[in-house]
């Protein structure tokens, strides 16, 4: 049962308001309201608990807490609660994370608490953050505390990602499937997570409402057509341009065909230069009598009676040379042979030796050594199909020494490979050749090594160095720090023959002593006028030889200081095995034996655990070197130690070749530097260099930026002064 209460109001007008009082309060079983918006607002004001009693208990709930301004004798102290039993939950509507929601209503744009709902899967595809809309989700379970025992989970929309607008705020259902995971994601957490006795769920939300309209879904019928027609005459025009494009190509590709006709006419315009050169040389070897088919024979001359002696020197005219081949990223040699199609091997820049060209090639798979080409003559007629393509011919072979030229001569070679120790290891014996000319003037390259053979010969028992595979080659003690290092030995002897002298009784002068009686002086020490102390160790020198050779002993000897009245000059900066070599040069100008040296210095050099002899001792020579001006010694220790960088060394050896002023030892460095750039930027040794030698660090990042040594002097130089 109930009454009915009123209120009168005084003011400017009557206000009559009206409550209804039940006695007793009830629950109205099947009535309720949603949350949503106003929901969010209670939930996380300090009046919570307030409003939760006024809608969902039946206690009395005393309104100046809601509103403290209106209390007084027109406001009754309490009223019971409404005893609502059913809540409706916004699980939607969830906008861009970067959109300031809002929409419009009454005019203006309501922003913030009002507008945003937040939905619990923000980004598309993303995971669920179940700690999102905390302040709804407080109101409702403040309303289950109250006696509601039916709650609806409902979504105004779908998440912005799951419509076509990517707006919350209106526009097609993009993606039906999304939608309904989510749907029962959010009710499966609801239930079991929360306690929330869900009893059915909502899809949509006041579906014949224009509250959600997004403006884009407004877009008049004109105005679709305008577009569509915008965009029929683009696609119209880009087909349009297709068609240009596709001719555009096919005269690309003419040119391109063009550029390779010419390029084969180039090299045959090339090839018919080389055979007409060979033919000029050809031709004056003819006028000179060199060679030919009438060249003029030796008359023999008619002796009755005689007697005499003569000398003949056979090997009066051979010429010998030394060729060191380092082949750099070798695991990458096969790769790029594949890649080019244009080569069977790597070959070396041309090495000339008695007027004869050589190179040097390297097939990683032992087969032909170079294109069929130069096997194959050109028929009458056949000239458009030149050059002719023979797969199978040529020698055959992994390593080798070609040749080509129409010249006569002999070769004796002997090929080394250097192992992991750093001494060159002979690969097979020495062999002897002959290179046979042409009367004619014809010629075809040849090739010799150990494994060289043509395809129609027995090949060797063995293919590759050593008879390692290329695979089994990358993995021996031969590639060091993905290098091979290859060297030849080579002696030449052209085609004239042996002469021979008529033997005189005249007496013989001997070989010059010069150089042995220099280093005699030295180690005997006879006529000596100076001491020199290394490491507790006198040895006897000559100031003249000292003051001829060196600039710094001059001075010491000299120009009036200690050393001039003394006669003893103390080293204190070199060990006696380093020093005596450098001595040696000094009294023979003949450079030292880096095998000797290594002999010399390998118990000092175990005593002080170094594990690279030869290394340390060519250092320390070029150290005296430089101290004592030497030119000659300090390159020549430049080139070998040139010869030994690697990973390892190289930061090591460039401090000491800046420090000492070692500039073609330096480039060395550098250039390696840039050439194993990804693997000795990475080192420990590197990032030491850098931090403790910045000057260092600055010439190796100018190095392989390309800039020359002049210009970034010249740009320090124009640098103002601090």
């Amino acid at each position: 049962m109930g009454a009915h209460v009123s209120y009168q109001v005084a003011g400017p007008a009557s206000v009559e308001a009206e409550a209804l009082l039940r006695f007793p309060p009830q629950r109205w079983s099947g009535w309720g309201c949603s949350l949503s918006w106003q929901g969010k607002a209670l939930g996380c004001c300090r009046e919570a608990e307030t409003w939760a009693d006024l809608l969902f208990s039946t206690r009395d709930v005393p309104l100046s807490t809601l509103w403290p301004a209106w209390a007084g004798p027109y406001m009754p102290p309490a009223v019971p609660g409404l005893g609502l039993s059913v809540a409706r939950y916004n699980i939607g509507g969830c906008g861009r994370p970067e959109e300031q929601a809002g929409h419009p209503y009454g005019g203006r744009k309501v922003r913030g608490w009002f507008a945003e709902i937040e939905g619990y899967q923000p980004l598309p595809g993303g995971e669920f953050d179940w700690t999102r809309d905390e302040a709804q989700r407080n109101f409702l379970h403040l309303a289950i505390e109250r006696g509601v025992d039916q709650v609806e989970l409902f979504s105004n929309a779908p998440m912005w990602w799951m419509s076509n607008s990517t707006s919350s705020f209106g526009g097609a259902l993009a993606q039906p499937d999304e939608f309904a995971s989510y749907l029962g994601e959010v009710t499966s957490q609801a239930r079991s997570g929360w306690g929330v006795p869900v009893r059915s769920v909502a899809p949509f939300n006041e579906p014949s409402a224009d509250w959600w309209s997004f403006p884009h879904d407004q877009v008049q019928s004109d105005e679709l057509r305008a577009k569509i027609q915008a965009a029929l005459r683009e696609a119209e025009a880009e087909e349009a341009r297709r068609q240009e494009l596709l001719v555009d190509i096919e005269e690309a590709e003419e040119r391109q065909w063009l550029r390779r006709e010419l390029e084969r006419t180039r090299e045959r315009h090339m090839q018919a230069q080389k055979s007409n050169r060979d033919k000029v040389d050809f031709r004056e070897y003819i006028d000179k009598d060199i060679s030919g088919k009438f060249r003029p024979k030796r008359p023999l001359d008619s002796v009755m009676q005689g007697s005499g002696a003569a000398s003949t020197d056979c090997a009066e005219t051979v010429v010998r040379g030394e060729y060191v081949w380092r082949i750099t990223g070798f695991s990458w040699l096969k790769l790029a042979l594949d890649q080019q199609m244009s080569e069977c091997s790597v070959w070396s820049p041309i090495f000339e030796l008695g007027d004869v060209p050589f190179q040097f090639a390297f097939n990683p798979v032992a087969s032909r050594m170079f294109w069929g080409d130069y096997y194959a003559s050109v028929e009458e007629g056949e000239e458009d199909d030149w050059p002719p393509l023979d797969d199978d011919a040529g020698p055959h072979g992994s390593l080798g020494i070609v040749v080509d030229t129409f010249s006569t001569f002999v070769l004796r070679y002997r090929i080394f490979i250097k192992a992991q120790h750093g001494e060159f290891v002979q690969w097979d014996g020495t062999q002897n050749v002959i290179h046979y000319g042409t009367d004619d003037g014809t010629h075809q390259p040849l090739a010799f090594g150990p494994d060289v053979h043509w395809p129609d010969d027995e090949p060797p028992g063995s293919q590759g160095i050593f008879g390692l595979s290329y695979e089994e080659l990358l993995q021996s003690e031969w590639v060091m720090d993905d290098t091979l290092t290859v060297k030849f030995e080579l002696e030449v002897l052209p085609e004239a023959g042996p002469e021979s002298e008529s033997s005189t009784p005249a007496a013989e002068v001997p070989e010059p002593t010069m150089t042995d009686d220099m280093c005699a002086l030295l180690e005997e020490g006879s006529c000596s006028d100076v001491r020199l102390m290394v490491q507790e160790e006198v040895i006897q020198a000559h100031s003249q030889v000292l003051c001829a050779r060196s600039e710094v002993f001059r001075k010491q000897l000299t120009a009036g200081m200690q050393e001039s009245v003394s006669k003893v000059i103390v080293i204190e900066d070199c060990d006696v095995v380093t020093f005596k070599a450098f001595l040696q040069f000094l009294y023979t100008d003949r450079l030292p034996d880096a095998q000797a040296l290594i002999l010399a210095a390998a118990s000092k050099e175990s005593e002080n655990g170094s594990c690279d002899p030869q290394l340390s001792q060519i250092q320390a020579l070029l150290v005296v070197s430089h101290k004592y001006q030497v030119k000659r010694l300090q390159l020549w220790c430049e080139a070998k130690l040139s010869e030994e960088i690697n990973a390892s060394r190289v930061c090591s050896i460039l401090v000491q070749a800046h420090l000492f002023q070692a500039k073609q030892l330096e480039k060395a460095c550098l250039s390696f530097i840039k050439a194993k750039a990804g693997q000795v930027l990475l080192l420990p040794a590197y990032a030491d260099l850098s931090k403790k030698w910045p000057q260092i660090g600055l010439k190796v990042s100018l190095f392989l930026a390309g800039v020359s040594e002049t210009a970034s002097q010249d740009t320090r130089s124009e640098e103002p002064a601090a």
